[in-house]
């Protein structure tokens, strides 16, 4: 009964497409058998001989698509959409065709097969002469229902037509060369244009439309070919993908006899021309010849209805279900034979329910559900109750506790099948008995399971027994013989009579019991080869689970009509979107091709520059910076990094003298693997640690790459002011002899002074005296700019565009030369008269605007990734490092390029969820500098820091919003250009979302009911003629399409409009700490200011100040950064986090260092004779505007207590790691 059941399997795997092999047929013995080693080789011819309905075989090759795609389901739906179109058009059956292409090789097959030749059986090895012309030609061929096709299309490889290929040729016949010989978008598009489409019309019996089935090749389904067809009265119906090999007629009748015919043919042609190769118009001709033969009716006819599609029924019946078995393997549920036990036959109440075999799609049952209950092991009736003592037992012997004996689990290694000696009585299966055992737990439970079927068996046989012995009664006993007083001195005719009748029932019952047994052996073999099965779906399953994030296209798995209904529609579609993504793709070519042009040209200008010095390692640059140095070389710029490196490399080795050239001279480094050449003029000035391992520099280069000295405490013995570093700088004369480097002081802040180096402008800084600070120098990969950049830029220069480059170049000259001498200009141009002060425009921001807009230098905050209609092409990230030149010179500088608070960001209010109408109204002129805005949203009576407190009401009255509220400390109001607030109030108090209560609408800064009450001071500043004023909204009315971007959606408003603006305002505050440590530096080294006749940085912790400040700023700067390039990769709501820690981190710092500062300059830190106390003022104000420290805190530590669960998890997975690893090597750890 095993070997049935592994028969089964290997019908049934077989039947799915997964046939047993060898080495697989011995897994599953073994598996079944619980042995050790599987059975050897003669076991499996034995057992061939045992089972001749199975033999060794080669199946044919079938792809899983095929196989998946070919069930009974899709097929339905194909016939079902076959036969409405073939119905809703009365389409004949002459006006349906299939068309498809194949293959052929010019000297027939490659290998020689279904032939067979009569061969000598002594001669091991036998030829058999062929044509090695191997050459592919594609043939298209056409058929219709009615028996008849149409003449055919060859596609040869190759560029060029010989004369002789159209000789003799049916001018139908269509000829046409491809690069491959293969098929393609444009010969199948002509093929139906000029082969096709002319030949079915010739043979159009009415005006009833033509049905063309075919695959859904790529080269099929094209919008030209899918248009000729609707221009002509055609439809297009594309099989269901992958099933072609059963719904084609072509592949399914008439490919193949053609193969063999053209074999036959091949073989004759080979032996006639004595091997010499037929050309191309030969082979069209003798193509033509075998297929004349071939294409008969009767074979296209019998294809067609093979196909099931001439048969009438269009019903997916057409196939058997042994060819939708393969499809089964994909299934969801699991499959399994058709003898699959469910229930034992055996008994009486499954023997009905079992008369039918399972059906190959049932799914494997659960346990459970084909376990019988007590009343079906015990019977029915109370009646049927067993008596006899020898079933004596405990509660653990109950039936309903009895194991499933159907269910492999249940049995146990070594007690996997009941006894199996056949001369068991009854008897002896009754005196098997429950004993005690004193085994280990685990084998108690295992013998107690193995007993309990022995009881199970052992009542299922008394049952039998008590049926048969009352059935027996009831048909032949007398009433004497129901009487137990029947008594006898020696055996009578009565007790052989009932003697032979008890020998009989005991023969019964053992047969019966054999039955049982052979019925557990078969259910017992299935099990364990399902186990097995399920075990490799369980695989499969881990697999897929692995795989999920893979990412698939969408298969189309059903028919699809082109050219009408639905179908049509989505071609359409498709259609619509190619063009689209071809559209997309054609804008992003002219935009690469356009930065490629800017870039060369950028190139250009980089090798025409003579100050412009290329250093430091080439591994290390990006592309764009080798190829300008490629370029400049006049080298190639094509290649990869790693080629651009050789190529340079190995020109400058070729060509030492560039190591003599300033341009070039920085790339002849170790690093690069260049030596340098140094003219005995040149001195050597820059010290180094390791003289050893690194040659020296000429004196005009400093080497990026080598580690600075450690300096000794510096000492300035002459106090005389010529005699001072600083000094030289104040001189208008060059100095006398180069200056190298020079520390000016300690704690690893150094300045480093170029040759020849003059500062820019003088730089005037407060209202009475005149400081003089020369900008630091440093080597920086930036092209045209100086000192004043950034110190960040370095990290992060591969991520700054050309562009960006190229934009900061010209802020930071549009800076010194213009908007820093402005400053007192501007600040004596603003009148002291309140009656004027605040209805002021100053003329020299005016004059400042005007040169920054025909510079380019306007709205730079607007970044296009984000804005692409008003936006500048620079990135939060390259904007920020902007907004440090800004900071250094406060609200003149910002305002001179238009990015000045609060209208940046109500810019970008507008620009993101304005409505066209407000853009135009609004949105332009302040782009365009023409007006000013205010954000009206903090209130004086409620904490402003939660925007949910708001108490401005806004309500809709009609076509107007009618608002009321008291605002204060409203940034912007008081300026005379100020010609809009957006006000936040609440439009739906009673909202359940309290996110959800607040709208922003705009209303005219003159409109009525608008009132500035008073300018507001901050630490006696009033910031005119901008100011923060105290403002209140009186029954103000304004139309409702003043309301921003919908009802309730001012919370996420503003979310939106802080989030670029704080990392504008924090990187404008390093701006300010960076200018507030330039002034500390020249206070503690101005040789006039000497205390006790010492500088001032050689006293106490000036020094400690000075090192603690620029370390703040650097950390603050790269924190600042990291928040804006996180921006950029997941806009403002992804980078929540970093946003708030530099909110929070940036203001204190900045706050800090202007202290320090301050304290250097003592009471004039505190006066107006230094910008000090100003700068303070507006940075301690940052700490509370745009959402206090404390909420950024809070906010901040609720999102690190998040991750407190992860944490200990984490950190309980390392010490049980650890214990483990502890024990293993029998140390004890102490944590």
């Amino acid at each position: 009964m095993e070997e049935d059941a592994l028969c089964d399997w290997i019908d049934h795997l077989s039947l799915e497409g997964a046939p047993v092999d060898k080495e697989t047929i011995s897994e599953m013995v073994q598996f079944m058998t619980g042995s050790d080693s599987p059975p050897n080789r003669k076991w499996v011819y034995r057992f061939l001989a045992r089972h001749p309905d199975i033999h060794l075989g080669r199946p044919s090759g079938l792809a899983p698509e095929r196989a998946r795609a070919f069930n009974r389901t899709n097929v339905e739906d194909y016939f079902k959409q076959l036969k409405n179109i073939i119905d809703e058009y009365g389409i004949p059956w002459s006006h349906v065709y299939n068309m498809d292409e194949k293959g052929m090789q010019r000297g027939g097959k490659g290998k020689i097969k279904r032939i067979k030749y009569f061969v000598p059986r002594h001669r091991r090895v036998n030829y058999k002469l062929r044509s090695s012309n191997l050459e592919l030609i594609t043939i298209i061929e056409c058929i219709c229902a009615d028996g008849s096709s149409i003449q055919p299309g060859f596609i040869f490889a190759g560029k060029e037509f010989s004369r002789d290929i159209f000789r003799d040729i049916d001018p139908r016949v269509c000829i046409a060369l491809s690069r491959t010989g293969w098929t393609a978008e444009y010969l199948c598009l002509e093929w139906f244009k000029r082969c096709f489409i002319p030949q079915v019309n010739a043979r159009r019996v009415s005006d009833a439309p033509i049905l063309l089935i075919l695959d859904s090749h790529n080269s099929h389904v094209t919008p030209e070919m899918r248009q000729a067809a609707i221009e002509n009265n055609i439809h297009l119906f594309l099989l269901p993908p992958h099933t072609t090999h059963h719904l084609q007629p072509l592949d399914v009748g008439v490919f193949a006899a053609l193969e063999h015919a053209w074999q036959v043919h091949c073989n004759k042609f080979f032996k006639t021309s004595k091997g010499e190769d037929m050309d191309r118009g030969e082979f069209i001709r003798q193509y033509l010849t075998v297929r004349d033969t071939v294409f008969n009716a009767d074979l296209i006819c019998k294809a067609w209805r093979t196909a099931g599609i001439t048969t009438g029924e269009f019903s997916a019946n057409a196939f058997s279900e042994v060819d939708y078995a393969p499809s089964r393997a994909f299934s969801k549920l699991a499959h399994v034979p058709p003898t699959y036990p469910t229930r034992n036959p055996l008994f009486p109440e499954n023997r009905q329910s079992y008369s039918t075999p399972s059906s190959p799609s049932s799914p494997i049952a659960s346990p459970c559900s084909a376990r019988p209950n007590e009343s079906q092991l015990l019977g029915d009736s109370p009646s049927e109750v067993l008596e006899n003592d020898s079933l004596e037992s405990d509660s653990d012997t109950t039936p309903d506790m009895c194991p499933d004996l159907e269910h492999p689990s249940n049995f146990r290694e070594g007690h996997s099948s009941p006894p199996t000696s056949p001369q068991s009585s009854p008897s002896e299966l009754s005196a098997m008995r429950c004993c005690p055992s004193n085994k280990p737990a685990v084998n108690e439970s295992c013998s107690l399971l193995n007993e309990r079927k022995r009881l199970l068996n052992r009542t299922r046989t008394l049952q039998r027994l008590r049926s048969l012995s009352a059935g027996h009664s009831a048909s032949t006993a007398t009433p004497a013989d129901n009487s137990d007083s029947h008594r006898c001195p020696r055996p009578c005719k009565h007790c052989h009579t009932r003697l032979s009748h008890l020998q009989k029932q005991v023969s019964d019952l053992e047969d019966e019991i054999m039955d049982l047994y052979a019925h557990y052996w078969h259910a017992e073999a299935h099990a364990k080869l399902a186990e097995l099965y399920i075990g490799d779906l369980r695989k499969q399953i881990n697999y897929i689970s692995e795989k999920r994030q893979r990412r698939r296209r969408p298969l189309r798995t059903t028919a699809l009509c082109l050219t009408a209904g639905e179908g049509l529609a989505m071609s359409q579609q498709q259609e619509a979107e190619e063009a689209a993504k071809l559209q997309q793709r054609a804008a992003e070519q002219a935009r690469r091709e356009h930065m490629e042009a800017q870039r060369q040209q950028e190139r250009i200008r980089i090798a025409s520059d003579a100050d412009h010095c290329f250093s430091g390692s080439l591994a290390r640059k990006v592309k764009d910076d080798l190829k300008d140095i490629a370029f400049a070389l006049g080298l190639s710029l094509g290649g990869t990094n790693a080629e651009l490196v050789n190529a340079i490399v190995q020109f400058l080795r070729t060509h030492p003298e560039y190591s003599e050239k300033p341009k070039f001279a920085g790339l002849y480094i170790a690093a690069n693997g260049l030596s340098r050449f140094h003219p005995v003029h040149h001195a050597v000035t820059v010290p180094t640690r390791s003289r050893h391992l690194k040659r020296d520099l000429p004196s005009e280069i400093v080497d990026e790459n080598t580690p600075p000295s450690t300096p000794k405490r510096p000492r300035i013995a002459d106090s005389s002011t010529t005699a001072s570093p600083l000094a030289r700088w104040h001189t208008t004369s060059p100095p006398v002899r180069p200056i190298a480097v020079r520390s000016i002081c300690v704690a690893r802040h150094r300045f480093m002074y170029p040759e020849n180096y003059t500062p820019l402008i003088k730089l005037e800084i407060s209202y009475g005296v005149d400081h003089v600070f020369p900008p630091p120098y440093r080597r920086v990969h930036l092209s045209g700019i100086v000192g004043a950049a950034p110190r960040g830029l370095r990290q992060i220069e591969d991520k700054i565009s050309p562009f960006a480059k190229e934009t900061l170049a010209k802020l930071i000259k549009f800076m010194e030369e213009d908007v820093y001498p402005a400053a007192r200009v501007a600040h004596a141009q603003l009148p002291t008269d309140p009656a004027t002060r605040w209805k002021t425009v100053i003329p020299v921001l005016v004059d400042l605007k005007a040169k920054a807009k025909q510079l380019g230098l306007w709205n730079l905050f607007l970044s296009k990734a984000h804005y692409p209609q008003w936006g500048v092409p620079l990135t939060n990230l390259e904007y920020a490092c902007m907004a440090e030149i800004l900071g250094r010179w406060g609200q003149i500088a910002s305002e001179a390029v238009n990015c000045s608070a609060p209208d940046t960001g109500n810019m970008e209010v507008l620009a993101r969820y304005g409505s066209p109408e407000q853009q135009k109204k609004w949105l332009v002129p302040l782009l365009n500098g023409e007006i000013r805005s205010a954000f009206s949203m903090t209130e004086r009576f409620v904490a402003s820091s939660d925007a949910t407190n708001i108490r401005t009401s806004i309500r809709q009255e009609g076509n107007e919003i009618v608002i009321n509220g008291h605002k204060w400390y409203i940034s912007g109001a008081g300026d005379p250009r100020c010609a809009l607030h957006l006000v936040l109030g609440k439009s739906d108090p009673n909202n359940a979302d309290k996110y959800q209560q607040q709208s922003i609408v705009i209303v005219p800064a003159n409109h009525p009911g608008v009132k500035v009450i008073r300018p507001m001071q901050v630490f006696g500043y009033d910031d005119a003629p901008e100011g923060h004023c105290e403002v209140i909204y009186e029954n103000v009315r304004v139309p409702v399409e003043n309301l921003v971007y919908g009802w309730g959606k001012g919370f996420e408003i503003i979310q939106g409009r802080l989030g670029p603006g704080r990392i504008h305002h924090c990187m404008r505050s390093v701006g300010a700490a960076q200018y507030a440590l330039d002034l500390l530096l020249q206070r503690v080294t101005d040789p006039a200011k000497k205390t006790f006749g010492k500088y001032l940085y050689e006293h106490g912790t000036v020094i400690a100040d000075i090192a603690k400040s620029r370390a703040e700023i650097e950390s603050a700067r790269l924190l600042v950064l990291s928040a804006a390039l996180q921006i950029d990769k997941a806009k403002a709501k992804g980078a929540l986090k970093e946003i708030g820690i530099a909110k929070f981190v940036v203001p204190s710092m900045a706050c800090q260092v202007i202290d320090r500062a301050i304290q250097s300059y003592g009471a004039e830190g505190v006066s107006q004779d230094t910008p000090l106390a100003a700068m303070y003022a507006g940075l301690r104000t940052l700490r509370i505007a745009d959402g206090p420290d404390a909420v950024h805190i809070q906010q901040i530590g609720q999102r690190e207590l998040k991750r407190a669960q992860a944490v200990t998890n984490r950190h309980a997975e390392i010490k049980k790691r650890e214990k483990v690893l502890a024990d293993k090597h029998g140390v004890k750890a102490h944590l």
